[in-house]
């Protein structure tokens, strides 16, 4: 049974610093690609909380700290001095991520709420929602719309999260954190942030009353 569209009050108990100029295309996005139960709700709300700090941040952030590493990434640590240097580092001539041509590591950054990432993740959510990320990546951070589409579609239809959110049952606790571990791993192929995302899991089931 759909829970859309959720309102206001429902998403401020989950993420308290939403802006609310998110609501109406988060919702369209969501009914768009089956995002409709509470359980679906929930598992993307919950990562995206984390990803863009409750809708606050639309582009991965950087340091000119000294960075150790990036998950799975076997490159050796630094201190950038600027953006394009830090993102040309980690992302910079990486062909798993289709970033092949110099510069595309920080032209492909990560952006919009889900923070997507890589020349070939920007073509296939792209073609999906029928929008030109290859051409025009800014539009992840200038158009809430085509930000809430991407993010929904990576979520449902790229990562196929919505059957492991399916499996969820919220009152049992270990079965909570199981589905947690999985959605994060497939929206961030690591365990970044793994405690907060499953404080904004607990947060979102008990809102929607999965």
């Amino acid at each position: 049974m759909t829970v859309l569209p959720i309102t206001l009050h429902t998403l401020h108990q989950i993420m308290r610093h939403a802006p609310k100029k998110y609501l109406d295309p988060l919702n369209d996005a969501m009914d768009e690609y089956d995002i409709d139960s509470a359980k679906r709700v929930a598992a993307f709300l919950s990562q995206l909380a984390v990803e863009s700090s409750e809708l606050r941040h639309t582009h991965e952030k950087w340091t000119n700290k000294y960075n150790f590493s990036l998950p799975g990434v076997k490159r050796a640590a630094f201190t950038a001095q600027t953006d394009k240097e830090y993102f040309e580092h980690w992302y910079g001539n990486r062909p798993e991520l289709g970033n092949d041509k110099p510069g595309d590591g920080f032209k492909y950054r990560g952006r919009g709420s889900i923070q997507i990432t890589g020349k070939n993740t920007y073509r296939l959510v792209g073609t999906g929602i029928g929008e030109p990320l290859i051409e025009q990546p800014q539009l992840l951070e200038s158009d809430i719309t085509v930000d809430m589409y991407a993010s929904a579609y990576f979520f449902s239809k790229y990562a196929r999260l919505c059957a492991i959110a399916d499996r969820v049952n919220p009152h049992d606790a270990t079965s909570v954190q199981h589905v947690n571990h999985m959605l994060t791993h497939g929206v961030n192929k690591g365990i970044n942030g793994l405690i907060e995302r499953l404080h904004y899991y607990r947060r979102a089931l008990r809102a929607l009353s999965a």
